[in-house]
């Protein structure tokens, strides 16, 4: 029993909370937590891990029971311990039996910890080649209310994560969704390479049309679209010239690396959430930017990463930045 105030000591069970060899660099590592949404991004996982010819690393964190609880002599912490990694180690081998199903040539990893699953997944963002989340759909409000752990990995996360955001329900039975390719939200800055590469990547490795999207602000038409108020000095017009020639010369380069990629270019002036999340339905993945720098950068940008999070409806890739 441990004593009334203190925090149980997990590393000395370690045998019981922990298991599988330390990750493979340049794995794909997926969440498993026995929902629908983490079944989902499972079966996405696995489908990117045989198109890349990776290794698949199976994460799940058993968050562990509050220390009042051991100190008030409510629960016995052996018996805790037992029962949570008897439930984890269930919930690994139903996902490494759906990998099995799915693509039995995949070689399988896995990692089962007592801790706090967002600490976990960036300790294996460290390692991996892409981190894939399943989505349970909060919403907004939930979203400020309760915390995420989805939107919180993929602001911090070392490398790309996809959280597999579901596509919605058809408008009409039988009705397609997604098969569009894939979409890239850019704003053609100098630093916006990783997130291109990665969008002109996975189109080509899909064999699908790279739609990208060139969101740049023009205070102008926000201020027209009513969401914010008028600025009381004269608004600047930006040059939708120079800005389409910014956007070619940031995919020059990726464009001759990846000739066979088809790619058609959209300029969107004004904020670019809502027309992101309306042109990511028909979509199979969404790629944008997020930065990790400055407080300011990460204002500016995160904003936009976390809105398409929670609205889009189809997998995003959030790429980090700086």
């Amino acid at each position: 029993m441990t004593p009334q105030g203190t925090t149980p000591d997990l590393s000395s069970h370690a045998s019981d909370a922990t298991s599988g060899p330390p990750a493979t660099p340049g794995a794909v590592v997926v969440g498993v937590d026995g929902s629908h949404g983490a079944s989902q991004a499972l079966r996405w996982a696995t489908e990117q891990a045989v198109l890349e010819h990776r290794p698949l690393r199976l994460v799940h964190a058993t968050a562990p029971v509050d220390a009042a609880y051991y100190g008030a002599g409510l629960v016995d912490h052996q018996a805790v311990l037992r029962t949570l990694h008897a439930e984890a180690r269930a919930l690994v081998d139903e996902a490494r039996a759906q990998v099995a199903e799915q693509a039995p040539e995949v070689e399988v990893g896995e990692r089962i910890e007592v801790t706090d699953a967002r600490a976990l997944l960036l300790e294996e963002a460290e390692r991996a080649h892409l981190l894939v989340l399943g989505s349970r759909g909060r919403g907004h409000l939930a979203h400020l209310l309760l915390g995420s752990v989805s939107v919180g990995v993929a602001r911090h996360a070392r490398c790309p994560v996809v959280v597999h955001r579901p596509h919605r329900a058809p408008a009409e039975p039988g009705g397609a969704v997604g098969g569009q390719g894939v979409l890239l939200a850019t704003d053609a800055g100098p630093d916006s390479g990783p997130v291109v590469e990665l969008a002109f990547r996975q189109a080509e490795l899909r064999g699908q049309p790279l739609s990208v999207v060139h969101c740049y602000w023009d205070l102008q038409a926000v201020t027209s679209a009513g969401t914010m108020a008028m600025a009381p000095v004269p608004v600047p017009v930006v040059d939708a010239d120079a800005e389409r020639a910014s956007l070619a010369e940031s995919l020059a380069g990726m464009a001759e690396k990846h000739p066979d990629v088809r790619v058609s270019t959209t300029l969107v002036r004004g904020m670019p959430e809502h027309h992101l999340a309306r042109a990511a339905e028909q979509m199979d993945l969404l790629v944008v930017g997020a930065h990790q720098g400055s407080r300011l950068a990460q204002l500016m940008r995160a904003s936009v990463s976390i809105s398409v999070l929670e609205h889009a409806h189809c997998p995003v890739a959030v790429v980090p930045l700086g």
